[in-house]
């Protein structure tokens, strides 16, 4: 596809009143991917709408490619994939091989804040009175009076 002046913007279509195989079709259009759920498509087709349609607010001489263009979407596509909880958890997670040397090793660091949580910690407040108990008159009271609405 080549990008000119009279390339027109891609519409924004309603995606959730589209069947599978139009979002399908849209993507195989444009040369998307089309991997992942229907979400997944969604939001790749979003935001290849908006870069092309970005691109063409940019003077001729400074648009990208569309080549240019399919390398930034898969370039959002990797970004977003780490913004994604399942996939940064795994990301994020420590192995160590032998805990208990680990924590021999970091007991320090370890002891120092746990006492710096505890001196951060805010004391917990004593009620100066004590507790209210309920007479069978405050029952009764509170049976026979209709319920405030505020």
């Amino acid at each position: 596809m080549q990008l000119d002046e009279d390339t027109d913007p891609l519409p924004k279509p309603t995606y959730h009143t589209m069947k599978d195989k139009q979002l399908k079709d849209l993507l195989v259009k444009y040369g998307l991917p089309v991997t992942g759920a229907r979400d997944v498509w969604t939001a790749r087709h979003k935001q290849w709408v908006l870069l092309f349609n970005s691109n063409l607010d940019r003077s001729p001489s400074r648009r990208m490619t569309y080549e240019q263009l399919h390398a930034e979407l898969s370039k959002w596509e990797r970004q977003t994939s780490l913004l994604d909880p399942s996939k940064r958890a795994a990301k994020l997670k420590f192995d160590v091989e032998d805990s208990a040397a680990y924590a021999k090793a970091h007991k320090d660091q370890f002891d120092a804040l746990v006492a710096a949580a505890r001196s951060s910690a805010k004391p917990k407040q004593q009620s100066k009175s004590p507790p209210r108990s309920s007479s069978p008159e405050d029952v009764d009271l509170a049976r026979s009076s209709p319920p405030i609405l505020s």
